[in-house]
């Protein structure tokens, strides 16, 4: 391939991405004027849906005003629908009422008293009979209307407005209609209303249920009733001697937090672990750039190893780890709902400290890849691959448990980060592991995998963790959720692609459509601050315990605007040539993994530890912690920075 399809000193670069800039404004455009309102689009097939609806219609018509034969045995027929309105007039609101209510009660035209079953000599409170019934409740889905436990919804019960089983409701009374919309009165939920309840559902609705009951009561005989009602029995606090919590007034955010407990904070401990890892590697790489003849007689400890196994240990030991561990625990309390499969999110991680840890140790021994972001070595990737979907399992089953249909901002972010990690880890190794992509390409690969890793994962997970926090911290609502979900696709779209150099020896699209992709990112951006600035506007923290956590997240959330700045300004050819392959670029990534994301995640920390560990901060102590975190990292980004430009 000739030269001159590669970029080599970055000419030309910045004339190709004002073009690409211009078509893109240009398809804007023109997909606007053709979704234009009023446009005729399609005509011919709106004129064929148009017939067919009005073919429908006049059949329709045509069967509401003629009479049929509904069943012969019953003699029910229909009436036309003149006919049947002058005889619903006729009879008055009142007798017509009555008519439905005795059908809702009938079988066969006539009313039948319950179902009886003998319960004279059997032991409601025996446990084997309450386990019997609590297999029945789950077994014929009676899980999905009645709810038992306050942290977990019953997903059917909650759009029908079903009855609950929490709390002490054994023996009490309850407005029911007598028949369905039938009149209103008073009963005693006791053995007899039970047994009537499932042999006959439409006998007695719920006041407030939507719908009846739909039970089929052929599915169940007299010995499974009973066992189910003595697990419904056993649920309230009636057949217990001793007092009971009040579950009716237990906050059901402490049984989140308890089905977080083990999981969160055994990943981030882990986190913290490796943050430790990472700050003596990553002193000691500092010492050696100044004392290079200092423990020159171990290779393990040479610079070229230690520094990537410290990026290796802040990023994928630090940060995906308490990323996890704060998603979790946001996903849990956002949809008010228990961790599920807690023992996955444990198990995948020790699958990824696993693969951390080998990783790290082959870093160390030589045999890293020579990729700047996939340093490892490839037989570590698929060990992290699969401990990173054991985690994400939990995670995906909790935020589908949720019990709110629609999912806020953070869930958006946090979601999506999930999902996109694994994907691009998985599509890297097999690119170039598998593919064996060699040279220029397994470097546009890598390339690939460091953007989408910092510019989504990373990204989105820091965000998420604002979305949620900084909401919550003030007890206002998210401002802007328009914005939100408008920075959401564009970061997501144009974060996924780019992360090309200007002066990368590729063909000159590649560091055009990067730069590009980085303009319209930071229109994302942009709508993210519209977004968080309307929310914290004038406002502070609710609670002064969480006043440190909340000013950390504010500025964090300024340290986003700041690196997202001048990462735009910097892919443009001309500034980004003086910048590249300078210590600028990794004092920018620095400054964004610690002072971004990780100090977002350490400020989410500060609010999640005390309420799962059950103890408090020493007062000083978050202070001194932050001060020292803040002064390092602005210490050890800001000057490496300015030398980069200077000596650029």
């Amino acid at each position: 391939m000739s030269d001159e399809y590669f970029n080599h000193d970055g000419e030309g670069s910045g004339f190709f991405s004002l073009i690409l800039l211009a078509v893109f404004m240009l398809g804007g455009f023109v997909v606007a004027r053709v979704h234009e309102p009023g446009q005729n689009i399609g005509a011919d097939a709106a004129k064929a849906r148009l017939a067919k609806l009005e073919k429908i219609e006049a059949g329709a018509s045509a069967k509401l005003a003629g009479y049929s034969v509904v069943s012969k045995e019953k003699e029910i027929v229909s009436l036309p629908v003149a006919q049947a309105l002058a005889k619903v007039a006729k009879l008055g609101k009142g007798e017509t009422r009555n008519e439905l209510v005795e059908r809702s009660i009938a079988k066969d035209g006539k009313y039948e008293p319950p179902k009886e079953v003998d319960v004279s000599g059997v032991n409601l409170a025996d446990p084997a009979l309450i386990a019997k019934g609590r297999i029945l409740f789950m077994t014929k889905t009676c899980f999905t209307c009645h709810q038992t436990d306050p942290a977990i919804p019953a997903p059917a019960g909650l759009a029908v407005k079903s009855p609950q089983f929490i709390g002490d409701f054994w023996g009490k009374e309850r407005e029911v209609h007598i028949g369905y919309l039938g009149p209103i009165q008073k009963v005693v939920l006791n053995e007899e209303y039970f047994i009537e309840s499932v042999s006959q559902p439409l006998a007695k609705v719920a006041k407030g249920a939507l719908v009846p009951m739909t039970f089929d009561p052929n599915l169940v005989n007299d010995e499974e009733i009973l066992a189910l009602m003595a697990y419904v029995k056993s649920l309230s606090k009636l057949m217990s001697s001793e007092p009971k919590e009040d579950e009716t007034k237990m906050d059901p955010r402490e049984a989140v937090d308890r089905s977080c407990r083990g999981p969160v904070l055994f990943l981030a401990f882990s986190a913290v672990a490796w943050l430790l890892v990472y700050s003596l590697f990553a002193l000691l790489a500092g010492v050696k750039v100044h004392a290079s003849g200092m423990m020159a007689d171990s290779a393990w400890l040479a610079y070229g190893r230690i520094q990537p196994a410290s990026q290796l240990a802040l990023q994928f030991g630090f940060l995906v780890q308490l990323g996890l561990a704060v998603s979790a625990w946001i996903l849990s309390h956002r949809g008010k709902t228990v961790l599920v499969d807690g023992g996955y999110l444990v198990f995948g991680g020790m699958l990824w400290n696993a693969g951390v840890t080998l990783g790290f140790l082959g870093i160390l021994a030589g045999n890293a890849s020579g990729l700047e972001g996939l340093q490892m070595p490839g037989w570590v990737l698929p060990l992290l691959f699969f401990g990173f979907v054991l985690v994400g399992l939990s995670l995906v089953q909790t935020n589908n448990r949720r019990t709110d249909e629609e999912m806020s901002p953070a869930q958006w972010f946090l979601f999506a980060a999930t999902l996109w990690l694994p994907w691009v880890l998985a599509g890297s190794y097999l690119l170039i592991h598998f593919f064996t992509a060699r040279g220029v390409v397994a470097n546009i690969v890598d390339w690939w995998f460091i953007h989408n890793f910092a510019r989504v994962y990373l990204t989105f997970v820091g965000l998420g963790t604002l979305f949620h926090f900084l909401p919550a911290m003030t007890g206002r609502a998210l401002e802007g959720r328009g914005h939100a979900q408008f920075a959401f696709w564009v970061l997501l779209l144009f974060g996924s692609v780019g992360g090309v150099g200007p002066g990368a020896p590729v063909p000159a699209w590649l560091p055009a459509l990067s730069t590009v992709t980085a303009v319209f990112y930071f229109f994302g951006v942009i709508a993210v601050w519209v977004s968080l600035t309307r929310t914290v506007n004038g406002a502070s923290a609710a609670n002064d315990e969480d006043s440190l956590a909340y000013n950390l997240m504010r500025l964090t959330a300024l340290a986003f605007i700041s690196v997202s700045i001048l990462n735009v300004f910097f892919a443009f050819p001309g500034p980004g040539s003086v910048a590249e392959f300078t210590i600028y670029g990794p004092a920018m990534e620095l400054l964004f993994n610690l002072g971004f994301v990780g100090l977002t995640l350490i400020a989410a920390l500060y609010h999640i530890f005390p309420r799962l560990a059950g103890m408090d901060f020493c007062p000083k102590m978050p202070r001194i912690q932050t001060g020292a975190i803040v002064l390092g990292f602005f210490g050890a980004t800001l000057p490496s920075a300015l030398g980069g430009l200077m000596s650029g």
